[in-house]
């Protein structure tokens, strides 16, 4: 309590006293001192706790966003691309018999299984002849299997929507020749797998039509994944028995793509042009294992240099082959991009069919519709390094309120600090050069 005395002092005749006035105030005096002192004890105290709980919690959240980062979790994203700006899948046609059964037959050979999971690849009426020969003899060739191609687009190609595959079509500039590539199948034999032209491709195939000979296992995968369990699903077509007939399978086909980020270490980016792809290396290996294990191969890789010949050695490379074909882990990194094929309920029907000069041709067609919006799911970190360094800014400033506009002000302290340094040296050399002129002259004085 303060006690405030206003003394007031009379003038007129009959005041001959002073006159006092007292009273009390429970107000503080703002100019009291002590009151000021402790005023700004509080408030500095005050500013000091919010400084340190702000700060502890910028801390903290920044611990958690680096931790996170450090963690490098992923989520994933879907869009919707159109057919013609994704990889189109690759169409591989394997027959379901992979071997001439007649040819076997005159090398001793009874049954395809023999061949298919008895490892008797050399010939018992000409076992002078050498594996590779054998194999050509009895493996079926494209031409046994395959008979047209032709695809439905969503762009025209010179006024058509619908294209043949020929050898030798030119249409513009566009070359309608199908490619082909020979890959060995692991249930033995050879596959045949198609690649589009990509002129084709540019304007969206919604539909393909694969005429065939006889019945053959027709795959769909990503383009260089014949091996990968992650990117094919496949559909049988069966030729009918009665002659001159065709059976007709058409069958809705829906694929996605997935690319997952090759930063996370946890797959491969095989779209680079200096690595060979998914199907070479898994070749390579199984190609290096029997040649460790066994110091022969299977004659089921493209690598034919070094087929095994006795028995016993053929018994060890087909085990070797078949132990490690389907076990992958460990081999060849996982594709970072790969594709989910799933397919509709097939709809068959028995028809008839004819060839270019009209004769009625017995065998299979096979009529796949894909979709024109195609899904393409991402992969991505849920903390980038600039959305961490954005994170930890936010926090700054929503708890400090720091942001990068200070960094002005304080670049202008430091420089008026500095300035000020530089300036004060150089009044002090101003102030000091006279001093020692006078000692100097008092000096001289001194000794005359």
């Amino acid at each position: 309590m303060t006690r405030n005395i206003i003394e007031k002092r009379g003038s007129s005749a009959d005041d001959s006293g002073t006159s006092t006035v007292a009273w009390n105030n429970d107000a503080e005096d703002p100019d009291d001192p002590v009151i000021k002192k402790s005023g700004g004890a509080f408030k500095l105290l005050h500013k000091l706790s919010l400084f340190f709980v702000c700060s502890g919690a910028l801390v903290y959240l920044s611990y958690l966003s680096i931790h996170r980062y450090a963690l490098r979790e992923t989520a994933t994203a879907d869009k919707y691309l159109h057919i013609s700006e994704v990889a189109f899948p690759e169409i591989t046609l394997c027959p379901s018999n992979p071997y001439k059964l007649d040819i076997l037959k005159r090398h001793g050979i009874r049954e395809l299984r023999d061949i298919q999971f008895n490892a008797q690849w050399i010939s018992s009426i000409q076992p002078d002849l050498e594996p590779t020969e054998f194999m050509d003899a009895v493996n079926i060739p494209l031409d046994e299997i395959f008979h047209s191609v032709s695809v439905d687009t969503e762009k025209p190609l010179a006024n058509r929507r619908t294209q043949s595959l020929l050898n030798g079509t030119l249409i513009g500039a566009c070359q309608l020749t199908p490619i082909w590539k020979i890959r060995d199948y692991y249930f033995n034999g050879i596959c045949f797998s198609l690649q589009l032209p990509r002129c084709l491709l540019k304007l969206g195939i919604l539909e393909m039509s694969v005429r065939l000979h006889q019945s053959t296992d027709v795959f769909i995968h990503h383009p260089d994944q014949f091996l990968s369990p992650n990117s094919r699903n496949r559909v049988k077509l069966r030729t009918p028995v009665s002659p001159s007939r065709t059976m007709h399978f058409k069958i809705a086909a829906t694929y996605e793509i997935v690319e997952l980020d090759s930063r996370t270490g946890k797959c491969f980016d095989y779209s680079d042009s200096s690595s060979v792809g998914f199907d070479q290396c898994m070749y390579d290996i199984l190609y290096e294992m029997s040649l460790n294990e066994v110091n022969c191969t299977v004659p089921w890789l493209p690598k034919k240099d070094r087929i095994c010949v006795d028995a016993e050695s053929r018994s060890k490379a087909f085990t070797v082959y078949q132990n490690n074909r389907r076990n992958q882990f460990g081999f060849c990194e996982t594709p970072c991009a790969f594709t989910n094929v799933f397919f509709g309920p097939p709809v068959e029907e028995l028809g008839y069919s004819s060839n270019q000069e009209g004769a009625i041709t017995t065998g299979a067609e096979l009529v796949i519709y894909f979709r024109r919006d195609v899904k393409v799911t991402l992969e991505y970190f849920l903390v980038s390094g600039i959305s961490l360094i954005a994170e930890i800014g936010g926090y700054a400033s929503l708890l400090l309120g720091f942001s990068l506009f200070n960094l002005t002000d304080l670049a202008d302290f430091v420089f008026a600090k500095v300035n000020r340094f530089f300036r004060g040296c150089s009044t002090a050399s101003i102030a000091i050069e006279p001093a020692l002129q006078n000692n100097a002259r008092h000096a001289s004085s001194a000794l005359h």
